[in-house]
């Protein structure tokens, strides 16, 4: 008997349960740069259920699941009102007068739902009849009288509800004996030839029939008949048969289950679903109500002979032989990898593995070789998805294989000092790794570099973005190249060329914020006027610096909208000299140039508008209200994050100032300053 069988109920809500967890905090998205190194030697996990979908060719003849959750629904006719109003009456007796005016099949299945909802013996004839009318007069019903008739002789019943709706389990696990569950498998078989033969099937009966027929089959100690049931029900594109080849894969992958498995380890289709379960692990985790009676070491050691045998079987002609490979090396059986290898037919995978390869063994040209082969086969549309939790991959990452690969280009492009190419290559990853392309294009790149690059491939959002989304986080509510330009126009901002700045600004409610401040910089004039701007340029910059002037990167993270500063890009594996770090010293030199030259802090743009604050208040009367309330509020800018300056600002206004009693808690509750009180002298 199958070790650990669990009933469907518990299989489908633990397995939808499984999904990866994240730590606490705010969401960090992919972040490669951080830890190169391992970045470049890891590679991802793949995805159960993309695999699973493909163990088998799907059957052109039924039908391919799509999610309709979201379609809007029909307006019900008189007839499914009524329908629903007999479902509802509780019994049959009820049922049996309310359905007098439906058509003979209708009637007849309707009666059979009641009764089957409430356990009546009565359902399996009336679905029986049904099913012995003649073939014209059935109509939908008959497909659905065999479906509900196969379900009554499995004991698939409805699970019961609490008062609330809520399904509550069942203590009884039992089925039909071994003549009902074969007569209930020919019942589903039925109904999937009558689609093969071009019954309609909007309700896809079809692929819910390959999905209990596995049931049957797990049910009578058949597992291997199962998994190739549950892969037809997942090449049709049913989630429900991903969910159950996940169980079946954990069943045969046990040391308990051996005896089931070994008459089925030649098969192609159970050896790729091993492969694929082994390989996306992770992803393939259920839980599990009842203890295993093997350690994890035990398990972990028969998993490893498991993958030995199929190493010796691999057929390298087989479709999942490059997962082999692949999962291999995720293994750490590098010999096997290497062994693998030659024999392996290239491919996207199998050219990204080689890579890695050459990465260990420091053989960065033939890596940069396989990188290129790699990029140029692997399907542009394939998506491994969210990956596991890893102690030495920064972020939160949902892998596209191609975009993974195009980002490690880059890394390595950058280790050889080709920044524009790292560049292009990281642009191609753009909306998956955006803090990588942020930091080259904001670090790396000159400004020059940086323009000229936008210019050529980053078109500007059309029709134009009015003002900002706050629906979402910035992260996600903007795409990388309103992003990139943006980053761009800020890093213009912050070099002085203003009105080239404007251009890039993909948002127009930011471009009005930085016209208004390079309106509001003063030209020659008044001293009171000409101080006022200063004030104003100040007040801007303070309030929208993370806007207009603000490092996507360090120091101020506007990847994070100034929310959190967490340190990026902190060189951490150069704290560990066994460790390569891939940073370049040209790299470094950019980098270091790339920073503020002073006030190299969080939110440093807060610090540029102390400063500008200073020059107005350098042309106020030094008694005035308006001078100590200038300083005053240029204190609480800071105050919390550089004590230093603070104290500075505060002696200045202790030795110039005049007292105001507000002084007492100087750089808190800080008035606004009075410049009407001044004439245009700056005199009061």
């Amino acid at each position: 008997m199958l070790t650990r069988k669990l009933p469907l109920a518990v299989l489908l809500t633990t397995a939808l349960a499984a999904i990866n967890s994240h730590a606490c905090g705010p969401y960090f998205p992919n972040y490669l740069l951080q830890n190169r190194n391992a970045n470049l030697l890891y590679l991802p996990e793949g995805s159960f259920d993309l695999e699973s979908s493909r163990l088998v060719p799907a059957d052109p003849r039924l039908p391919q699941w799509l999610d309709t959750s979201g379609d809007k629904t029909q307006p019900p006719s008189a007839q499914d009102v009524l329908l629903k109003e007999i479902r509802a009456s509780g019994s049959v007796e009820a049922a049996e007068k309310m359905a007098v005016s439906l058509p003979t099949a209708a009637r007849l299945y309707v009666l059979g739902a009641v009764a089957f909802a409430t356990y009546d013996n009565r359902a399996r004839d009336y679905f029986r009849q049904v099913i012995a009318l003649p073939v014209d007069q059935q109509g939908e019903w008959g497909l659905k009288a065999r479906y509900s008739l196969a379900r009554d002789l499995m004991g698939d019943y409805p699970a019961p509800r609490s008062e609330s709706g809520y399904p509550l389990s069942s203590k009884d696990n039992s089925h039909g004996n071994e003549q009902e569950l074969r007569e209930a498998f020919e019942l589903y078989q039925q109904i999937i030839d009558a689609v093969r033969n071009g019954q309609e099937d909007p309700e896809l009966l079809s692929l819910a029939s390959l999905g209990q027929q596995g049931r049957i089959k797990m049910w009578l100690n058949e597992p291997l008949v199962a998994a190739h049931l549950y892969a037809q029900q997942a090449a049709q594109g049913s989630p429900t048969g991903s969910l159950s080849l996940r169980y079946t894969a954990d069943i045969l992958s046990h040391p308990e289950n051996e005896n089931f498995l070994q008459p089925g380890i030649d098969d192609p289709v159970i050896q790729q679903l091993l492969i694929v379960s082994f390989f996306t692990r992770s992803s393939n985790s259920l839980f599990e109500p009842e203890p295993r009676p093997n350690n994890e070491k035990e398990i972990k050691n028969y998993h490893n002979e498991v993958i030995a045998k199929l190493a010796q079987k691999i057929n390298y002609d087989m479709p999942g032989s490059d997962r082999l490979i692949a999962l291999a090396y995720r293994n750490g059986q590098y010999p096997l990898v290497t062994l693998l290898l030659k024999n392996a037919k290239e491919n996207g995978l199998t050219a990204w593995v080689q890579a890695k390869m050459a990465l260990r063994e420091g053989d960065v040209k033939a890596a940069t070789a396989w990188y290129a082969k790699a990029a140029a086969s692997f399907p542009v549309n394939e998506v491994w998805g969210p990956q596991p939790d890893n102690s030495e991959i920064v972020g939160d990452e949902f892998v596209i294989p191609l975009c993974r690969i195009n980002a490690e280009q880059a890394v390595l492009a950058l280790n050889r000092n080709d920044y524009l190419d790292a560049m292009r290559l990281m642009y191609k990853a753009k909306d998956s790794y955006w803090p990588d392309l942020a930091q080259i294009a904001e670090q790396v790149l000159t400004v020059k570099e940086l323009t000229a690059f936008v210019d050529k491939y980053v078109p500007a959002p059309n029709p134009p973005l009015s003002a900002r989304s706050e629906n979402t986080g910035y992260d996600n509510r903007y795409t990388a190249d309103v992003k990139l330009r943006a980053l761009l126009a800020r890093r213009l901002m912050r070099e002085g060329q203003y009105q080239k700045a404007l251009t890039y600004f993909a948002i127009s409610e930011d471009r009005e914020r930085a016209l208004s401040f390079i309106n509001t910089l003063p030209k020659k004039g008044q001293k009171t006027a000409t101080a006022q701007d200063w004030w104003q340029a100040a007040l801007i910059l303070r309030h929208q610096g993370m806007e207009l002037t603000g490092y996507e990167m360090a120091p101020d993270f506007a990847l994070y909208e100034g929310w959190y500063s967490w340190p990026y890009y902190d060189w951490g594996p150069e704290e560990n000299p066994a460790t390569k770090s891939w940073i370049s010293a040209g790299e470094r030199y950019r980098v270091q140039l790339s920073q503020p030259k002073q006030d190299n802090r969080f939110m440093h743009y807060r610090w540029q508008a102390v400063k500008l604050a200073e020059k107005a208040a350098d042309l106020l009367p030094r008694k005035s209200q308006a001078y100590a309330a200038v300083l005053c509020n240029a204190t609480g800018w800071i105050w919390a994050r550089d004590p230093q300056s603070a104290r500075r600002l505060y002696k200045r206004y202790v030795k110039n100032g005049a007292p105001f009693p507000w002084a007492e808690n100087f750089g808190q509750n800080c008035p606004q300053p009075e410049f009407t009180a001044l004439n245009n002298n700056g005199k009061i």
